[in-house]
């Protein structure tokens, strides 16, 4: 595993951006605002050996590894943007497990390590930029070859000429609501309502504007493994946001 972090430079709009990239913290040097998701899109696509977000070889999983499969969507208001995206996956550490880029349909089906594993970065390469950065995402990764399917993930974002979106405050799988503290990226605190029942979690923060939906669709996760690699596979359930 190695951290996507280092110097880059990048053009964006016609002018060269030094940028600092480390997933622990994130810099960006002469740089607008307004510009800065962008390039951040393009980093994560360029560093850390971004790959497909659908590179499993099932008879090739390395030593030590297992998989993981689940659908992340992402819309921008109205629009769905998932084509546009990467997803960073990291460790307790805020090590770089995994960086993917996803395709129209948003299925995942990769080699993981084993252990704790956060779906901790969305950013997308759109017109004003789109970043989500969370440490709430969390679920537990088997190894030895087999298989733990995350969940089917939606991220509904706000349309905004410039945010980045405050990380999402979980809370394990109940069914009940609560009220829990988040910090953002930008470090402003803010309030959000986390619920959640038996197959679903939904993350919501406290304008309204930024909902992520956890969904347990395994079923159809299955059918697409079957569809893709002509096996039926033994599936573990560890969906993103509960914990476990």
């Amino acid at each position: 595993m190695r951290r996507c972090s280092g110097q880059h430079w990048l053009s964006v709009g016609g002018k060269n951006l030094l940028t600092t990239v480390d997933f622990s913290f994130l810099h960006w040097r002469r740089m607008d605002p307004r510009s800065a998701t962008i390039a951040f899109a393009l980093v994560l696509g360029a560093c850390a050996g971004s790959q497909p977000a659908s590179n499993l070889r099932p008879d090739n999983i390395p030593p030590g590894h297992g998989a993981v499969i689940g659908r992340v969507t992402v819309f921008k208001g109205d629009s769905e943007v998932t084509r546009e995206c990467y997803v960073a996956f990291t460790d307790e550490k805020k090590e770089t497990k995994a960086s993917l880029k996803l395709d129209k349909s948003g299925w995942i089906f990769a080699p993981m390590t084993a252990g704790a594993t956060y779906l901790s970065f969305v950013t997308c390469a759109v017109w004003n930029g789109l970043t989500y950065g969370t440490r709430q995402l969390q679920f537990d990764a088997m190894g030895q070859g087999a298989i733990t399917y995350f969940g089917h993930v939606r991220f509904d974002l706000a349309n905004n000429d410039w945010a980045i979106t405050a990380g999402i405050a979980a809370g394990a799988v109940v069914r009940e609501l609560a009220s829990v503290p988040v910090t953002s990226v930008t470090g402003a605190l803010a309030s959000t309502a986390v619920t959640a029942a038996a197959d679903v979690i939904q993350f919501s923060s406290a304008d309204g504007e930024n909902n992520v939906t956890v969904k347990n669709e395994s079923e159809i996760a299955i059918r697409e493994y079957v569809k893709r690699y002509g096996q039926t596979p033994k599936v573990f359930s560890s969906l993103a946001g509960s914990g476990r």
